[in-house]
């Protein structure tokens, strides 16, 4: 999910219309009907992005760096175990047509899936055993 190789989109609302969210495979964090706000730092080689809900509360936060050689490193700086705001309210709901609620609960469950796939993935990675040989004593 995440390039560090390309851009990175930010996608936000601050007004009371909103509309569905795709929840395309490019996108890697998301909320639906949240306002937010943000705020960008920008430091020599860094870049940090942060958005927060109109209460206040950080709801997603990343850095871009830019290395002596050129390259990009991003970090995902998200607080931890804040659930995202994807489920839609009950009246939002009783809004959609059959097929359009269809249609969501589908791209829904993709998003999901994705979002799953790449954490265990994550997770994974971070328990890799090590590939060097150890040193008998």
């Amino acid at each position: 999910m995440i390039d560090s190789t390309g851009p990175v989109y930010a996608v936000s609302v601050s007004g009371p219309k909103m509309y569905l969210s795709n929840l395309l495979s490019w996108i890697d964090r998301a909320a639906v009907e949240t306002q937010l706000y943000q705020l960008v730092h920008v430091n020599k080689d860094t870049m940090t992005y942060e958005a927060f809900t109109i209460l206040g509360e950080l709801y997603d936060k990343f850095q871009l760096i830019k290395r002596p050689d050129g390259s990009k490193k991003f970090i995902d700086l998200a607080p931890a175990g804040l659930k995202e705001r994807i489920e839609l309210t009950t009246a939002r709901l009783e809004k959609l047509s059959a097929t359009e609620r269809s249609k969501w609960n589908d791209r829904f469950n993709a998003y999901k899936a994705r979002k799953m796939a790449h954490e265990e993935a994550i997770a994974k990675a971070k328990i890799k055993p090590s590939t060097k040989a150890r040193k008998k004593k």
